[in-house]
């Protein structure tokens, strides 16, 4: 395994963490989950793993510096997300006095695999932690214009998301996390599925890319191009569990960002048609509902702020290229 957690690490050659995308993550059937072992966190595991969440702390700057995409923003989507996790119910129409296995194959079915999958419950959270990682305030399409390194690196394309999952993995695979690591996965199977998750997961929080939008409202589509078959017989949605899957993992992550952004009623009614989170939806709706009428007061106030704050930002950026080019000039 360890040849695999290198092999991730170095990348692939002309590979961007953009292309490890897929369309279809395959889950682990009801038969595989029930037969996972569980296991309590050692001591030594919850020590790495409060080390490693403040190593990732350190990548975020503090809400003087950036005054949006810090660790305090950060920490609202862990929350966020945990909390939209914890909320897979237990759905309606299903007989509780049943023995437990049938209980839990029905409640393994009707929330598309998610109930029986750890793995993918910690790559959500994991995934919140990590998505904004050494983020410089500017947007993907400000770090492109300026021709910053990273754009360079990530071919111009979702440049910020693509970053923070490089850093965060290389940390993750320093040495003193070996403990943390076998923890979240045991075998090369799990880590590839893990990898798989968090890419998909963080990738989604580009919200600005229209390729992306594409993206994520073509597995949706996938997943619920018929409305009613949301209402189908929890014993038959196995059939469609991976589509489904990963549209799911998608909510998460990108709808705390949305809602602050009032860009809530899709994403939201996908938290209501999917119906896996339990009362989430009027909730986080009404969340977004009280932003947009905050916004709507001090918006105008805000953003000249924020502008002008950007435009000093900027100008620095491009004084501090234009010196390099410069100086390139004069050797």
């Amino acid at each position: 395994m360890a040849e695999l957690e290198e092999a991730i690490l170095e990348g692939k050659e002309n590979q961007d963490v953009l292309d490890e995308m897929c369309e279809i993550l395959h889950m682990p059937d009801f038969q595989q989950a029930q037969q996972s072992p569980s296991s309590k966190i050692s001591p030594v595991v919850k020590a790495q793993l409060r080390a490693f969440v403040d190593r990732i702390s350190l990548l975020y700057e503090s809400l003087d510096k950036i005054p949006f995409h810090n660790f305090e923003h950060v920490s609202h989507v862990v929350m966020s997300a945990s909390k939209l996790t914890n909320r897979i119910v237990n759905p309606n129409g299903i007989d509780y006095k049943q023995n437990s296995t049938n209980v839990a194959l029905q409640i393994h079915n009707s929330t598309y695999g998610i109930s029986s999958d750890p793995l993918l419950q910690s790559a959500i959270v994991f995934s919140a932690l990590i998505h904004d990682c050494k983020h410089t305030g500017l947007t993907n399409a400000e770090l492109i214009a300026l021709g910053t390194p990273e754009a360079i690196k990530y071919h111009n394309k979702t440049v910020a998301e693509q970053n923070s999952v490089d850093l965060a993995w290389k940390i993750l695979m320093e040495s003193k996390y070996k403990d943390l690591r076998a923890c979240i996965y045991s075998n090369e199977k799990e880590l590839v599925h893990f990898r798989k998750l968090m890419v998909n997961a963080v990738m989604a929080t580009d919200i600005a890319d229209k390729d992306l939008k594409a993206y994520r409202e073509n597995c949706w589509e996938l997943a619920f191009k018929d409305k009613a078959e949301k209402d189908i017989d929890p014993m038959d949605r196995d059939r469609k569990n991976q589509p489904l899957s990963l549209s799911t993992l998608h909510k998460p992550v990108m709808l705390h960002t949305q809602c602050n952004t009032g860009q809530h009623t899709r994403n939201l009614m996908g938290l209501y048609m999917c119906g896996v989170f339990g009362v989430s939806y009027h909730e986080y709706l009404n969340y977004a509902k009280e932003n947009r009428k905050e916004w709507e007061m001090k918006g105008q106030a805000i953003v000249a702020k924020m502008k002008s704050d950007c435009d000093a930002k900027y100008a620095k950026q491009l004084a501090l290229k234009m010196n390099e080019q410069l100086d390139a000039i004069e050797e």
